[in-house]
């Protein structure tokens, strides 16, 4: 099990909003991915099954006899999923488990393995993805959804403090989550040199955007407030009191600076996908 410093069972309903609000997105990709003779899919590292929904659904969708599981190593992320779809599969897994161990949790050797932001919380990413690439079947494909661009919200100026709020914070979290996985070994070079070293052939990354333009409202709007609310609970230690004020206010529904009651808040982001095949 990682050393990635996170308490992954009190993210366990923020994972499932997540999976919701990203359903085209993993609707996409399960219909890009997946292949006509794949038997096994494995959405690893799985949270709320957001891609195991979807490749469930594509399969339907294609009159394909696709087994699906998903893999994570808390159980507690996909609990309530895992309860709600009793057709899919799903175990507790992780990068460390060894490949035997790995293809037994998935019930054999996929044909697809999906992994969304979570081979950056493996104990060693190279190790991870040689781990991977022998519990792939012959020809099977492997795909990574890791990094791309810090997404955009908000206008620069909201009118308090100091402008480019927004930009400080995303700096702040991504230092509070360096700090928590100071223990892990990233790879000194990027994710499809990782894929070649650990053998995969045809390497490619996709790039997704996120463009969900002003206003945002219902889910979306939900979802950007509350992935301001989890930023600031990680690195609250790391913003100043200033900017810790501002953010009290901006999330504080009895605000009259509220976000909630802005027209010009915005989504933009891109989610790189690097994709690989077992020769």
């Amino acid at each position: 099990m990682s050393n990635d410093g996170f308490v992954w069972s009190a993210e366990a309903s923020d994972l499932a909003k997540a999976a919701q609000s990203d359903g085209e997105f993993y609707r996409l990709m399960a219909a890009e991915l997946l292949r006509p003779d794949d038997r096994l899919a494995v959405d690893f590292g799985c949270g709320g099954g957001g891609m195991a929904l979807a490749l469930r659904d594509r399969a339907a969708e294609t009159g394909q006899a696709t087994r699906v599981v998903g893999l994570d190593a808390h159980e507690e992320v996909f609990t309530t999923v895992a309860a709600d779809n009793p057709d899919l599969g799903f175990a507790v897994a992780s990068f460390e488990d060894s490949p035997e161990q790995l293809r037994a949790a998935a019930g054999g050797a996929p044909d697809l393995v999906w992994a969304r932001g979570a081979l950056h919380h493996a104990d060693d990413e190279q190790v991870a993805l040689r781990t991977l690439a022998e519990v792939l079947a012959d020809g099977g494909v492997i795909a990574l959804a890791e990094g791309g661009t810090t997404a955009a919200c908000l206008p620069n100026y909201l009118g308090i403090g100091k402008p480019g709020l927004d930009k400080r914070l995303n700096a702040a979290a991504d230092e509070a989550a360096r700090r928590r996985m100071a223990d892990l070994k990233p790879m000194p070079y990027g994710w499809l040199t990782g894929l070649r070293n650990a053998g995969f052939i045809d390497v490619t990354t996709r790039n997704i955007l996120f463009d969900k333009p002003a206003p945002l409202e219902g889910a979306d709007l939900d979802h950007v407030l509350r992935k301001f609310a989890k930023q600031i609970e990680w690195s609250e230690d790391l913003l100043s009191p200033e900017d810790l004020e501002c953010w009290r206010r901006l999330l504080d529904p009895d605000d009259p600076v509220w976000l909630g009651l802005r027209d010009d808040l915005f989504y933009l982001a891109a989610q790189s996908v690097h994709i690989g095949r077992k020769p």
